[in-house]
């Protein structure tokens, strides 16, 4: 839950940077656009569960907006409350190195794709991905 609130507050000041920038006429569209960009990219790591209550907090709870780190609190309770007990497990274990270890058996153990280092995720592609 550290690392989910980490993410938070980072996209919080990630999207206050990129809504200042959006309103400063001095900024070129690519440098507006670069703003944006580092909030999708952070957006692309969490739970869409999580930024479901996170957009919808961000317009109903103008009051907790000031502080990112209690903003991301209010966003982790109520998708906390929101979620089934199989959900809240699920969410609890997203970045847990757990959630990637599978077991078939007493003693064996399957280790995911993703932690075997076969998988990237999309990001790790794009910036891969030849520029024009």
């Amino acid at each position: 839950m550290k690392t989910m609130m980490d993410l938070l507050i980072s996209l919080r000041r990630a999207d206050a940077v990129a809504e200042a920038a959006g309103r400063n006429r001095q900024l070129s569209p690519g440098e507006k656009l670069a703003a944006r960009c580092q909030v999708d990219l952070v957006r692309e790591v969490i739970p869409c569960e999580v930024l479901v209550h996170y957009d919808d907090l961000k317009t109903t709870a103008n009051d907790l907006l000031e502080s990112p780190g209690l903003f991301a609190m209010a966003v982790l309770l109520t998708t906390y409350r929101s979620l089934s007990p199989a959900k809240r497990k699920k969410l609890l274990r997203h970045f847990t190195g757990t959630a990637g270890i599978h077991t078939s058996g007493h003693r064996s153990k399957q280790r995911s794709p993703i932690q075997a280092g076969r998988c990237r995720p999309a990001a790790f592609h794009r910036q891969l991905a030849p520029t024009d």
